[in-house]
């Protein structure tokens, strides 16, 4: 995903099977076993992971994308269904409960990416701040690419903000200008793959916003 070295569904399958496909036990230790796994997956109506701390999110890290979107992925292909994705959010164990990864994707947008004194503190580490805006996006964009759980707002919202306004654009150029780029050519890239559905005006303005910065 972050390659940007894959066409389809099933080429995001395939990777999740070839390093994953590997069994397990007291008498084998990483044997090739993509058959029994393929077979396993097919028959998975739910994908879940659980949530303890917020000192981790799901935008944190590639590899909740890579795992637990990939997961569903590879089951959507080898089954051709369209299984339910969730988390079971235990943070307060007295409310311990089950939360659509949609919905968890829409609360982490808020509370960080869209939450301006988030920013502001973040834009006090200037470049290595520049660098987690860029990084969380980019995760974003890897659960859209294998979970199809990110809205279209999300991404609208994220351009208005971090692309579209100037006084961001100026203090990523000042910083940590390949932060920007890189945003911003998640950005278009979502749009190229058809995960995110964007108006001509919107687009044709990300383009020149990145022959601007691709300049610089």
């Amino acid at each position: 995903v972050e390659a940007s070295a894959w066409e389809k569904d099933e080429d995001l399958a395939k990777v999740y099977l070839k390093w994953g496909g590997y069994a397990y036990s007291r008498d084998n230790f990483g044997t090739a076993a993509y058959k029994i796994f393929s077979l396993n997956l097919e028959n998975v109506d739910l994908i879940n992971r659980n949530h303890i701390s917020d000192e981790h999110d799901l935008s944190n890290c590639c590899c909740y994308f890579s795992y637990h979107g990939g997961f569903k992925v590879a089951v959507d292909v080898l089954s051709a269904k369209d299984v339910d994705i969730v988390q079971v959010d235990s943070r307060d164990i007295s409310n311990i409960k089950v939360v659509e990864i949609k919905r968890e994707i829409e609360r982490i947008v808020k509370t960080k990416l869209l939450n301006d004194k988030w920013i502001k503190e973040m834009k006090k580490h200037k470049y290595s701040g520049a660098s987690e805006f860029s990084r969380k996006i980019l995760h974003i964009y890897g659960w859209q690419s294998t979970a199809k759980v990110v809205e279209d707002w999300i991404f609208d919202e994220i351009a208005k903000k971090y692309v579209f306004d100037e006084e961001m654009r100026e203090w990523f150029k000042k910083y940590n200008f390949y932060a920007l780029e890189e945003i911003q050519r998640r950005l278009l890239e979502a749009a190229q793959r058809g995960i995110w559905e964007v108006d001509q005006e919107t687009l044709e303005k990300l383009k020149e916003l990145y022959l601007e910065v691709e300049g610089i």
